[in-house]
């Protein structure tokens, strides 16, 4: 038997399933990416506008494909009334490099293709009406034609009520690199261009433009550092976005993903995760910067 304790969420209902098929080529990226804002329009996690895809890729040994499908819905009635329902959506698919140069004995092997699809959705009410109401989602392709050197496309849609954030869509491509591959630490990055067009849902009567839209292109550049020594129990994860305007001076968006994790004992772990997100030019009336620490405490038996 085997029990999980866990300091933040639980989800009621979990379904998975793996596909055997291959991945299609562009034409798919896009495809893919519509028919995910078609289940999650109603209702992804998005701190700002800026969110991290490195932690989103699932098994890196995993050959062909596999995927995820998981929904929550929490009713209640009486003292208090609450209706609270999400889901999400994923699917990857992948392939390996035939030649791993070097390879240390227990490190993850080069990538040859990937390709992901990843959606997900949550609203939440009270009696006072509507308090979460949010979409996300994004499709991603990656083509290695070195072990170390290759190149991704990607496309995305975001809403969130809250962020005062109508819509958003991007498209986008560039390089990927891996820059250090060893049992104990493995670095990667990447540097591409994107294009995004926003529209914010905003108050008429705080004397702003209620339909203001925004058309931007981006450079995004992201470092994913992972170390772990041999035989420590300590795990170090931290992921970095960095992506200025072409054309507008000063605005750049920003987002530090660190997470540390410690196994104290067989069964007893805790980790720490700290996420800070800057936006120079957010919303009219939005704060520019956010930052969240999680403590989570995990015993298992």
């Amino acid at each position: 038997m085997k029990g999980r304790l866990v300091g933040v969420v639980v989800r009621p209902v979990r379904v998975s399933a793996v596909f055997a098929a291959a991945p299609a080529s562009t034409t798919a990226l896009v495809a893919a990416l519509v028919v995910l804002c078609g289940l999650t329009a109603a209702v992804a996690p998005a701190a700002a506008q800026v969110v991290n895809i490195e932690t989103q890729w699932r098994d890196p040994s995993a050959l062909g494909w596999k995927g995820l499908a998981e929904s929550s819905l929490t009713i209640n009635r009486g003292n208090v009334t609450l209706l609270d329902l999400g889901g999400t959506v994923a699917g990857q698919h992948q392939t390996l490099h035939p030649h791993q140069p070097g390879l240390e004995e227990g490190v993850a092997p080069y990538l040859r293709t990937r390709f992901l699809m990843l959606g997900n959705a949550r609203y939440s009410s009270n009696a006072n009406g509507p308090f979460i109401s949010r979409s996300f989602a994004h499709v991603r392709h990656t083509t290695m034609w070195h072990p170390r050197a290759g190149m991704e496309l990607f496309a995305q849609h975001q809403f969130d009520l809250f962020l005062r954030l109508n819509t958003r869509v991007l498209v986008g491509g560039g390089g990927r690199f891996e820059l250090v591959r060893t049992r104990n630490t493995q670095l990667s990055g990447g540097l591409s261009m994107m294009f995004d067009y926003e529209a914010f849902r905003l108050e008429e009567d705080a004397g702003l433009d209620p339909d203001e839209r925004r058309f931007t292109a981006r450079g995004n550049l992201y470092l994913a550092l992972r170390v772990k020594p041999t035989k420590s129990p300590v795990q170090y994860r931290s992921v970095l976005y960095v992506q200025p305007a072409v054309h507008r001076r000063g605005d750049v968006r920003v987002l530090a993903d660190n997470d540390l994790s410690i196994e104290i004992t067989r069964r007893l772990s805790t980790a720490l995760n700290v996420q800070v997100v800057h936006d120079s030019l957010p919303a009219p009336g939005a704060e520019e910067t956010d930052l969240r620490a999680v403590q989570r405490l995990r015993y298992e038996w």
